[in-house]
């Protein structure tokens, strides 16, 4: 087939990105299934259906629905290869019609020609049922990560208010990554009373006695050190690093201001309670006394630098991240266990997972890296 020539995959399953990429209402529209994804190189394949309704009258795909399949093939590429931190929107979008679509199953290949820090390069290509290409594209798109208010809408009316979270539409998530947090903490006081050799009460007792991230992994590694072999000390690290950024956002989503700008209707904003007790302080309290005893106020305006705008790409990502650290985390405890080779093999088929660990993992005992399948680095020939 056509489009086994255009798929460099390695045959590995790539669990991650079936959990990263949700499917939006247009993407359930076009019957949008993940069908395999490649991070390093940032190359995705889905499955989608051309269905009748979708038909113009001479009885093939209308081409703008042609347009949207090759647009939301493309498109999740940025998402895959970023590991989940990035999306982005299409800047434009050039489309070559190579053979009429008729109703069916759809395959769309996807990759990154070249990904910058605020735009990416993309191709790929439209594969009907029998293989055979009906169309092709290639399009640029705007890298999207949570901006900041500085860059975007800095003159509008802003509020800040626990009231802002309970009215966003985006309410429902945050508790969810908060909730998925409380719940990898208690697989994480699980990990550690299985390492400890002890009671699960006992153990998470002492890892929830832990009151910051910090004392927790400390706790987690210095234990792992002395129970676990390396090859699963070197997992159980890889873990928590590919988690931090969730971890982080969690931190940040539970413990920092919400707001709103009336520029930004679709967005919600965050920054750091200082940022708020900043402005209100040059509100009230006086920069400079006067030979008479008299104070001045010189009020200071918010630093919008300081505060992000989180949209719901924004949000799904952060939902995404999440999760995957919940699946990572359970799946590692499945491995102290001993339940089987399937959990390893799950996590080492984890794209994100098997960069980190070969970063991590270059100076391990040749032992480990046999294990957990760490190559290394081939020396460039002069």
């Amino acid at each position: 087939m056509l489009i086994a020539s255009s798929l460099e995959f390695g045959g590995e399953a790539r669990h991650y990105a079936a959990e990263c990429l949700h499917r939006p209402p247009c993407a359930e529209t076009l019957g949008w299934e993940l069908i395999e994804a490649d991070e390093a190189t940032g190359t995705i394949c889905v499955k989608m259906e051309g269905k009748p309704a979708f038909c113009n009258p001479g009885g093939n795909i209308q081409g703008g629905f042609v347009a949207a399949m090759l647009d939301d093939t493309l498109g999740p590429t940025v998402l895959v290869k970023s590991g989940g931190t990035h999306y982005c929107a299409t800047i434009a979008l050039n489309i070559s019609y190579l053979a009429p679509a008729r109703p069916g199953s759809f395959t769309g290949v996807g990759r990154i020609v070249q990904l910058g820090k605020t735009v990416a390069f993309l191709e790929g290509e439209l594969f009907d049922a029998e293989g055979r290409c009906v169309a092709r594209a290639t399009a640029s798109a705007r890298v999207v990560l949570p901006e900041r208010l500085f860059d975007v809408a800095p003159d509008g009316q802003l509020f800040f208010g626990p009231g802002v979270l309970r009215r966003s539409p985006f309410a429902a998530d945050v508790a969810y990554i908060i909730a998925l947090w409380a719940h990898i903490d208690g697989d994480l006081a699980s990990i550690l009373s299985r390492m400890l050799k002890a009671d699960i009460a006992v153990g998470t007792a002492m890892y929830l006695s832990l009151v910051n991230s910090g004392g927790q992994r400390s706790a987690l590694n210095a234990a792992a050190k002395e129970a676990l072999p390396e090859w699963q000390q070197l997992l159980l690290q890889t873990i928590g690093s590919v988690a931090e950024t969730s971890r982080t956002k969690r931190n940040q989503f539970a413990h920092r201001v919400w707001g709103h700008s009336s520029e930004l209707p679709d967005a919600i904003l965050l920054t750091h309670p200082k940022t708020i007790v900043n402005h209100n302080v040059s509100h009230r309290q006086r920069a400079e006394i006067l030979p008479d005893g008299r104070g001045v106020i010189r009020p200071e305006p918010i630093d919008d630098k300081e505060i992000l705008v989180y949209r719901q790409g924004d949000i799904d990502a952060a939902v995404a991240e999440a999760e995957h650290a919940q699946q990572l985390y359970r799946l590692f405890y499945a491995v102290v266990c001993d339940s089987g080779e399937g959990p390893k093999a799950q996590l080492l088929a984890d794209p994100i997972v098997r960069k980190r660990l070969d970063e991590i993992g270059k100076n391990a005992s040749e032992e480990a890296k046999a294990i957990l399948g760490i190559k290394a680095k081939e020396k460039r020939k002069h």
